[in-house]
């Protein structure tokens, strides 16, 4: 990821030098440099130079580069095949200079069109969720207007700017009897809570928590399905744990943590169950086994084999969904999809077997789903359609 970094970094100074009129010695210097330095950086600045004079283009500046470079960072190749690295000087400044100030390559390339039997646009998700309490009421979070929403059994229950709280009603801090409630969100939804002990959770489309509403007893303890994002609140004499079933052997993934930021992906159409840290120290067990992660691995238990192992990870990638992005490493197009289906709320159909293509990428995940799309089809092996809310995979 440093040395990926590094690339953006050079890419952006070299992609500023072309865009201005006139250079200083030490900056032409610097853009020779980059020329000479491979034949396909020459080429490069020979077909930027012509674009340039064919065509005007928007001014330039450090947002206009960032905005460029996390709207088009995909890259196609096949599976099993050596992996071309997306971030060459060469390949970032081409992507730049095509998407981020002419674009006219792109928006005029002869492809097959995205949207077909379209009435409405396919929207983004957004801050929705349903909350159950432990009477069986139902409250729809994303339709109510900010403040207080309930108290029940102790708890002052307020909802804020996408997200719900629950806090101890003062004067009766010490109720025992304990009470469960439910958040889900739909597909095409997130939320956030904060659970009485202080804890954080960010849910991704298509999951739930069943928590207590205050917690008693020696341990903290929360049932997860889905995808979620913890912040645990500290608290050394009493462990938080995260309750996980396994759809496919029945058995539950206990996880163990004192205080510490974690990310847990776990649907039941996912082949694998991930836990991935960020900081702190979290305890897996399962099945009579047990494995400890520290910052920067990922558990991964197998569904198919049931085998429990753990690597390195980025764990920018395995959080960019709470940060607001899609991110794919070599990830298969079956992969993508499952997660566009969710938060797009949109059905995937499979007209030709493409789903071990792989692509590596990100990109804002507020866009229009067709801009996800049509970056995947430029790698013109793959096309879409879209009908109502059903996209079409073909070639």
């Amino acid at each position: 990821m440093e040395k990926e970094l590094q690339a953006i970094k050079k890419a952006k100074r070299i992609l500023a030098l072309i865009q201005k009129e006139k250079l200083s010695p030490i900056e032409q210097g610097e853009l020779n440099e980059w020329i000479h330095h491979d034949p396909k950086n020459g080429q490069l600045f020979t077909e930027i130079s012509n674009r340039k004079s064919q065509k005007p283009h928007a001014d330039l500046n450090e947002k206009n580069i960032d905005d460029a470079f996390n709207r088009f960072k995909i890259h196609f190749h096949e599976k099993r095949k050596k992996t071309i690295p997306i971030f060459k000087y060469a390949a970032i400044l081409l992507c730049f200079f095509s998407i981020g100030f002419i674009g006219y390559n792109l928006t005029k390339k002869e492809t097959s069109p995205i949207v077909t039997n379209q009435n409405k646009a396919v929207n983004p998700g957004s801050s929705k969720a349903i909350l159950t309490l432990s009477n069986g009421e139902v409250v729809n979070l994303d339709q109510l207007k900010d403040g207080r929403l309930k108290k029940e059994n102790g708890m002052i229950i307020t909802k804020t700017a996408g997200k719900v709280s629950y806090e101890f009603a003062p004067s009766i801090e010490n109720s025992s009897k304990i009470r469960y409630n439910i958040i889900s969100t739909p597909n095409g939804g997130e939320f956030q809570i904060s659970l009485t002990d202080g804890t954080k959770v960010w849910l991704n489309a298509g999951s739930s928590l069943r928590f207590p509403t205050a917690f008693e007893g020696n341990i903290r303890e929360v049932e997860l399905k889905g995808e979620g994002y913890f912040e645990v609140a500290k608290n050394t004499k009493k462990p938080f744990h995260v309750i996980v079933k396994d759809p496919v052997s029945k058995k539950n993934l206990n996880i163990e943590v004192l205080g510490t930021h974690f990310n847990v992906m776990a649907y039941d159409d996912e082949k694998r169950i991930q836990t991935t840290l960020l900081e702190g120290k979290v305890k897996l067990s399962f099945n009579g086994g047990e494995s400890v992660l520290k910052p920067g691995e990922q558990a991964i238990l197998s569904k198919i084999n049931q085998v429990l192992s753990i690597q390195k990870v980025d764990t920018e990638i395995c959080v960019a969904w709470k940060n607001g992005y899609f991110i794919f490493e070599n990830e298969d197009l079956a992969s993508i999809l499952r997660k566009v289906s969710r938060w797009y709320n949109v059905d995937i159909e499979y007209k030709k077997n493409l789903k071990d293509l792989t692509f590596t990428g990100s990109i804002s995940k507020f866009e229009d789903v067709r801009q996800i799309l049509q970056l995947m089809e430029l790698t013109e092996v793959i096309n879409f359609k879209i009908e109502g809310r059903r996209i079409i995979v073909g070639t």
